[in-house]
């Protein structure tokens, strides 16, 4: 079952919060709003989160002063803190910090701050299919590398699993074995995490030649394909 991070956003930029929330339900995450620091103790004292963006400058109490507080609680001692200002500070360093986002911050840098530090509860959702940030370590960081790759691999995984069905019903376990190898070297190069492990799965279960078990895992390496090429379509 899909779960979603809880994050809590701190600011008081009305238009800031509207946009953070905004784009933090696009990629499924529950999200809590406070406007000042105050109010983000309070939500913290009583609720649990996965992660906390924290803007640095607010009135009465700042954000540094704001993630000691909440650091204290038993049940926000282990959650990353994030700080998010317009400008770098001693503030926006403060060890109580996980992390640093500089404003303006894209829907696309907010997606890569989920996944880094909302994993554990990803595990069965989209960074579970495609984990952007894994696959990018194997392009240099270099999103043009990136895009091709996808697009190779996009076009390549349709024919693959023809070959891979049209194997597996005529029972040439041998043609089955070699193409799953393919497809999986493809798949850890895209970090597409998700079909790589039911492709496993189903190598696995091809050595015990029960046709009956390989045909329901191969439906389920089916499942996962599609689940990956229409997430990988969208990017």
């Amino acid at each position: 079952m899909k779960k979603s991070p809880r994050v809590l956003v701190v600011d008081d930029n009305q238009i800031n919060r509207q946009y953070f929330s905004m784009a933090l339900k696009k990629i499924d995450c529950d999200v809590f709003i406070a406007e000042n620091a105050a109010s983000a103790i309070e939500l913290a004292t009583s609720e649990n989160f996965d992660l906390i963006l924290m803007d640095i400058r607010m009135p009465t109490m700042s954000g540094d002063v704001a993630a000691k507080e909440i650091k204290t609680l038993q049940n926000h001692k282990n959650t990353p803190i994030v700080s998010t200002s317009a400008e770098v500070s001693q503030e926006t360093q403060a060890p109580v910090f996980s992390d640093f986002l500089l404003k303006p911050i894209s829907p696309q840098q907010l997606k890569d701050c989920v996944e880094k530090y909302c994993s554990h509860v990803l595990m069965d959702s989209e960074i579970n299919v495609f984990n952007r940030q894994q696959a990018m370590k194997f392009c240099y960081n270099d999103e043009s590398i990136l895009e091709k790759l996808i697009e190779m691999f996009l076009a390549e995984l349709p024919e693959k699993f023809k070959l891979l069905e049209s194997s597996i019903y005529s029972e040439n376990f041998k043609e089955s074995s070699d193409i799953i190898h393919k497809l999986r070297g493809s798949c850890r190069t895209c970090a597409a995490n998700e079909l790589d492990s039911k492709l496993e799965e189903l190598s696995e279960t091809i050595k015990t030649e029960d046709t009956e078990m390989i045909g329901e895992k191969f439906k389920m390496a089916k499942q996962a394909q599609q689940r990956c090429m229409s997430l990988l379509s969208e990017k």
